[in-house]
């Protein structure tokens, strides 16, 4: 019995050399994007996560440099006492927002559209939910966006006034937002195509800008 005790145990230490082991591995995460409703039950804002494989973080890799292909240098500026980043004052906040319509504006005149995009007051931002949240509606206002991000230093005035962030929504008579938007976010659901008929090159070139966006401090 000893002979036959010590035989299983050398062939047991043998197989464990020998024999090959699979490792069991992870699938890597995946990016997703997560459509909330808009007013109608119409997909509106947008909660994006991104896995692996997603924008470069210039904190964990130092040779990238944020600043060479943003157009707006590091960091952002906010119009606060002081000059220094943080809460905007309410002049300057009210100065900003009124000159985020007017470039809006001058942008949503030069898409032909079926729907009307125009930012009559902040408070009122033109989301294709209030514009029957047809999916032709959707794809345009995609175009608008698009746009706006592309005309003259639009995207760069919103990166160095820290404003791709900043709350956008429709007030209600009754004082009710219903749903806050922000340009980054509406940036990641229009690239994503989830709801709309969106062109592909238009969904292409609003992926070129979220990426941009979540490089942004």
């Amino acid at each position: 019995m000893r002979c036959f005790g010590s035989f299983l145990l050398v062939s047991t230490l043998l197989c464990a050399v020998s024999c090959d082991s699979t490792p069991l591995v992870s699938p890597p995460d995946e990016p997703s994007v997560t459509a909330t409703s808009g007013g109608g039950g119409n997909p509106g804002g947008v909660t994006a996560t991104q896995g692996l494989g997603a924008a470069v973080d210039p904190v964990s890799d130092p040779g990238s440099d944020p600043g060479s292909d943003l157009g707006s240098g590091p960091g952002c500026v906010s119009p606060v006492d002081g000059g220094t980043s943080g809460t905007a004052t309410s002049a300057g906040m009210l100065a900003l927002e009124q000159e985020i319509v007017v470039r809006w504006n001058q942008a949503a005149q030069s898409v032909p559209t079926s729907y009307t995009f125009t930012w009559n007051a902040f408070d009122e931002f033109p989301h294709p939910t209030f514009k029957g949240g047809s999916e032709a509606a959707y794809g345009e206002f995609a175009q608008v966006l698009l746009a706006f991000f592309q005309r003259g230093d639009d995207f760069d005035f919103l990166a160095r006034n820290c404003l791709v962030r900043i709350s956008l929504y429709y007030a209600m008579a009754n004082g009710d937002h219903g749903q806050d938007w922000t340009f980054e976010g509406l940036a990641a659901y229009f690239a994503s195509g989830v709801y709309g008929n969106t062109p592909q090159a238009t969904r292409l070139a609003l992926s070129a800008f979220s990426t941009r966006i979540q490089q942004l401090p």
